[in-house]
């Protein structure tokens, strides 16, 4: 028989106390990023994703319980080879969190981020080269498990200008 109680749930939260600074590395699935709305062309053509979506954030807890802040980077490559084409995608951005308190499973850390991000991508094709940019807003839903106590896999979804499920490792420092 499993007892949640749901009444300590914005309380300090044992996985994310008062001073924790985590820095996690990530792997993206579901690119949010369509090369093929981009460009007619490259409906004809083999477009190939060669790094897929990696990431990096660097959060600290802030202020009042529970609350964090961080700073999020992302990177990946597709190319073209029919037509000797480079897609880098970029990413940076920063966000704020809420982290839940689960006093059943301490291990667990459940959290909640808004954010936003710098997205630039750059063409390149030989020695030319072209680059867009935009800023755009995003939110995500994640957890982390710490397996070890400073050590955990994570978990998270939403759109983050980069792609929409992400998971890793993260470390408390």
């Amino acid at each position: 028989d499993f007892d949640f109680d749901f009444g300590g749930i914005f309380e300090e939260s044992s996985a994310f106390p008062t001073g924790s600074k985590v820095i996690q590395f990530g792997l993206g699935l579901g690119s949010t990023v369509n090369l093929k709305q981009l460009s007619a062309e490259l409906n004809l053509i083999d477009a190939r994703r060669r790094i897929p979506h990696l990431s990096f954030l660097y959060e600290r807890q802030i202020g009042p319980t529970n609350v964090g802040a961080g700073v999020i980077a992302g990177y990946q490559m597709w190319s073209v080879p029919s037509l000797s084409y480079r897609y880098h995608y970029y990413t940076l951005g920063g966000r704020g969190s809420y982290h839940f308190n689960v006093d059943a499973l301490p291990e667990l850390d459940p959290y909640v981020a808004l954010g936003f991000s710098l997205r630039m991508m750059t063409l390149t094709n030989g020695p030319r080269g072209e680059t867009e940019a935009k800023v755009t807003a995003h939110m995500i839903l994640g957890a982390r498990y710490y397996f070890q106590e400073k050590m955990a896999a994570f978990f998270e979804i939403g759109q983050d200008a980069t792609s929409a499920l992400k998971f890793g490792v993260a470390y408390q420092i």
